[in-house]
């Protein structure tokens, strides 16, 4: 818990960066769409997609910088994103890179940690935008699971071991994300 909530003060520290003219290569936090989330849910049941925009045929341009994690389960999570794609200093906390959403009603939170900061660790979190509840966390940080970031240009690719919830000492689902700055 103590992590998420660390986790979540650099988040928000970050967001106030890249809203005040900090190096974000894309839009503020503000101006991003809804995930779309499709995966089955409980019984069987479908559970229903969301789009961007407030009609069903409004969606964000093509262009738009977007995110995907996609889990072995048949989950997948799709976001609109800002991104940090240069390293940054934010407070004691150095990142290599680092990219999120505030998007309503799951948000994204993917940071690659410089190596003096946790080790160089990463990190991949969904969470409740209400709440700030972990839904899935896919944590490297102080040996709580597995996760591999890799930057190429503007794409971020990684894969790991997630976790639902809070709970990183069950099984886990392997995962993958894929982001486009």
């Amino acid at each position: 818990m103590r992590t998420r909530l660390i986790l979540l003060a650099a988040t928000f520290t970050l967001v106030a960066a890249a809203c005040s003219g900090g190096a974000s290569s894309t839009p503020s936090p503000g101006d991003t769409a809804p995930p779309v989330t499709t995966q089955e849910a409980a019984g069987g049941e479908s559970a229903t997609a969301t789009t961007a925009g407030s009609s069903s045929d409004t969606q964000a341009p093509s262009a738009s910088p977007s995110a995907t994690v996609t889990l072995e389960t048949g989950e997948v999570f799709e976001f609109s994103i800002w991104c940090v794609l240069e390293p940054e200093k934010v407070g004691d906390t150095d990142f290599l890179f680092y990219l999120g959403s505030s998007d309503d009603p799951l948000s994204l939170d993917v940071s690659q940690f410089a190596p003096d900061t946790l080790d160089g660790e990463a990190s991949i979190d969904i969470f409740d935008s209400t709440t700030f509840d972990t839904v899935w966390s896919a944590p490297a940080i102080f040996g709580a699971g597995e996760v591999e970031l890799t930057l190429d240009g503007n794409t971020v690719t990684g894969s790991g071991l997630f976790f639902e919830g809070v709970d990183s000492s069950g099984p886990g689902v392997r995962g993958e994300l894929v982001a486009n700055c």
